[in-house]
């Protein structure tokens, strides 16, 4: 076994740090030692060759690139009600660098979850990419193509429901009326106003998240029927729901 291992350490100078690079079994490991130094830079290289061979020799498993991964997770998923909604979630791992899985940091994973929280995301909602993480690298390990890190698992907060009182929701409608008379009054602002009614009763009157209105094509929309077909963002399921007489007449207009 051991004969599929170059005997020579390779390490090579560019711009006056060491890098190193091994080939095991067909596998081919690169990595900057980030130092000048080389008898640093051997020790280093030392730890991670060691650390190559027992991957790949003794665990079996079989290094492979972080996107190959998530696009082998992702294939595996189609024609599944969940393929839409890991789409959604596992774009954003797909930001980072496409290095082996193995050498990705907790760092960097929980770099992505912050940019996301940073950008206004729910707990919610990471709670459910976290999990997609971790779904990634049981699909990893459980082919020894590679073990990575996982995130720390988060629950989600307990949150509670509350309808609009009747009186609410005709305060938010007569805040954005374009009929109504505000400072600075003009045609841009009142069209912008009434894109916003329009959205609004959408909203209100189908029970669906902002971007399953925003994303409606035409072609989902059946007047005859008074029917809608909604493309649901988590779990890839489509629904057909039934017009109120309010959402027909903003949609016939």
């Amino acid at each position: 076994m051991l004969n599929d291992i170059e005997d020579a350490m390779a390490l090579t100078e560019r711009n006056g740090i060491w890098h190193w690079r091994k080939v095991v079994q067909g596998h081919t490991f690169a990595r900057s030692t980030k130092t000048g130094d080389k008898k640093l830079a051997e020790q280093i290289a030392a730890l991670w060759e060691a650390e190559a061979i027992k991957d790949v020799i003794l665990k079996g498993t079989k290094p492979v690139l972080l996107h190959s991964v998530i696009k082998a997770f992702l294939d595996a998923r189609k024609g599944t009600a969940g393929h839409a909604n890991a789409q959604v979630h596992l774009r954003h791992f797909l930001a980072l660098p496409n290095i082996r899985m193995g050498d990705l940091t907790l760092a960097q994973l929980q770099g992505v979850i912050e940019k996301r929280r940073d950008a206004g995301v729910s707990r919610n909602t990471l709670v459910v990419s976290v999990s997609y993480w971790n779904a990634v690298v049981k699909f990893a390990e459980e082919r020894k193509w590679a073990t990575a890190v996982k995130l720390p698992r988060m629950y989600p907060e307990k949150t509670r429901l509350r309808y609009l009182t009747a009186k609410e929701e005709a305060a938010l409608f007569a805040a954005i009326d374009p009929k109504a008379k505000y400072p600075g009054k003009c045609t841009r602002t009142d069209k912008a106003r009434q894109d916003n009614t329009d959205l609004l009763l959408a909203l209100i009157h189908t029970g669906c998240r902002y971007r399953e209105i925003a994303r409606m094509t035409w072609a989902q929309v059946d007047l005859e029927r008074r029917k809608l077909r909604i493309h649901r963002q988590k779990g890839g399921v489509d629904n057909t729901l039934v017009m109120s007489d309010q959402l027909e007449a903003m949609l016939s207009r």
